[in-house]
């Protein structure tokens, strides 16, 4: 078997177009989760990684070594100043200049990351990588929500996207993505991508693939890309606070271009499924609890812990974690025990000023999601104070929400912390050696993706229609640049 020499890398970022500036900015984030360069980038690759899952079909294949580039995750949240995305595009692609006797190159990517300047980012990414590499072959993973465009498409050999959401597949889309590179660099394939659109934009909590309409059809295509011999098929259900011309669902198609039959065969499966996909949109409203009944909806859950999705203010859909609209609601003397998050750096040095047993009233949230003022007064006692710092399971990264406090309030327990913090996990809380089941009712900012890791501490959820940048309902929210022809915007 012919041996071959991949560069690997990555840059992973999802831009909210409603999430505004005041904090925790990407040019933040990527500097705090750091850039994880050369070597570090393949041997340093956490577990549940797409790097992780490259190393693992490296080693199974046992005669490909892999090159590590660059790689860094930046999390979600307002566009990324341009600057800081030039400076990181451009060391990622010096490096891959200073490569020599590369066989092909895999880039994990997001595929909705936006700056200030640029709505396409990974396009503009991977117009640089193919100057430097040439006709080499370069394949891309995507997450599932990356908004995909032609120009895109045209520029990879291979566009392999994640299969399930909420994101579970992270090692093993790195391990598809590898091996169609390696069988590319082999000359065993020469693949090409086949994209088809679909004119929907639809609330995440419809996105789920273990339940509801959108796990059907992944399925369905993945058992017509096994049928046909198919490389890959992919569903991308756009990040749906994405405002710009590119959003949109689409379904990508990977197949082996030197066979005119099996590329006409993926032109028409992509096709028939962005259809299939349409037909079935009224499958994918989604309906939520208002705000004002959650207390009566937990009631309808006897016993045990009960988890209030808090899904209009996720901060890994870029939201900054600062909404109380939820909040208020639990907030009452008397009512079961919540435990809860919200971001606030003022509060915060607040509490840590007044230090560990003291008694504070403190104002909370509503100062960074734009068009949300709305704060909420809290009195209570600082029972923790803490560093940010810990590495989270769901995406696996190093992160750092700054400082943070704990106090206790009427029956909430309250974690402020300095910077968003994804609830996609119970990382935060494990940090802080806070048991979540300990409480009748966890408030999780999360819109959906908290399905995946949150099952043992409670299967039962209240997701609640609150408000905040990753709020379910589109059109009320102020797009102006989404393409003409979308649904619900248009017709529905």
């Amino acid at each position: 078997m012919t041996r071959v020499r991949v560069a690997v890398g990555g840059m992973r970022y999802e831009s909210n177009s409603f999430a505004g500036t005041g904090i925790g900015t990407a040019a933040e984030r990527f500097g705090l989760d750091g850039v994880r360069r050369g070597d570090d980038a393949v041997t340093g690759a956490l577990d549940n990684s797409e790097l992780a899952g490259a190393r693992s079909a490296a080693l199974e294949d046992g005669e490909v070594e892999l090159i590590g580039i660059f790689d860094t995750f930046g999390g979600c949240g307002a566009p990324v100043p341009h600057a800081a995305y030039e400076a990181l595009a451009f060391e990622l692609v010096d490096r891959l200049r200073g490569l020599s006797g590369i066989d092909a190159v895999y880039l994990a990517l997001h595929g909705a990351m936006t700056t200030t300047d640029c709505d396409d980012v990974e396009a503009d990414l991977l117009s640089r990588a193919r100057g430097v590499v040439g006709e080499t072959p370069l394949v891309v993973s995507f997450d599932l929500h990356a908004a995909v465009t032609d120009r895109t498409c045209s520029l990879v050999d291979a566009l392999v996207g994640y299969k399930t959401c909420p994101h579970v597949d992270f090692a093993e889309t790195g391990q598809r993505a590898l091996r169609l590179a390696v069988a590319a660099a082999r000359g065993q394939i020469r693949p090409g991508v086949t994209r088809s659109v679909v004119p929907v934009l639809t609330a995440a909590e419809a996105h789920d693939t273990n339940a509801g309409a959108l796990a059907a059809h992944m399925d369905r295509l993945q058992d017509e890309v096994r049928r046909r011999g198919l490389l890959d098929g992919s569903i991308f259900a756009c990040q749906p606070w994405l405002d710009t011309p590119r959003s949109t669902w689409t379904v990508t198609v990977t197949a082996d271009r030197s066979d005119d039959a099996e590329l006409a065969a993926a032109r028409s499966l992509g096709t028939a499924t962005g259809q299939a996909l349409i037909d079935d949109i009224e499958s994918f409203r989604v309906t939520k609890t208002p705000v004002e009944a959650i207390w009566a909806e937990v009631g309808r859950h006897p016993g045990g812990t009960v988890i209030v999705s808090d899904s209009g203010d996720s901060p890994s859909a870029g939201s900054p974690g600062d909404s109380v609209d939820c909040l208020s609601a639990l907030h009452r003397d008397g009512a079961p025990s919540v435990l809860a998050t919200v971001t606030d750096g003022d509060a915060v040095r607040a509490a840590t000023e007044a230090g560990v047993g003291a008694h504070v009233s403190l104002r909370v949230g509503g100062r960074l999601t734009p068009g949300l003022p709305r704060s909420l007064e809290v009195a209570g006692r600082v029972r923790q104070l803490s560093h940010g710092r810990y590495t989270q399971v769901y995406p696996a990264t190093p992160v750092d929400v700054g400082p943070c406090a704990l106090i206790t309030t009427a029956n909430v327990d309250l974690v402020i912390t300095s910077r968003p913090a994804f609830m996609l996990d119970t990382s935060l809380f494990a940090h802080l050696s806070i048991d979540p089941r300990a409480y009748r009712v966890v408030q999780v900012k999360s819109a959906g993706g908290f399905r995946a890791l949150w099952k043992p501490v409670s299967t039962m959820a209240v997701v609640a229609d609150s408000l905040g940048a990753s709020s379910s309902r589109l059109t009320d929210l102020p797009f102006k640049r989404l393409p003409a022809g979308l649904w619900p915007f248009a017709g529905g």
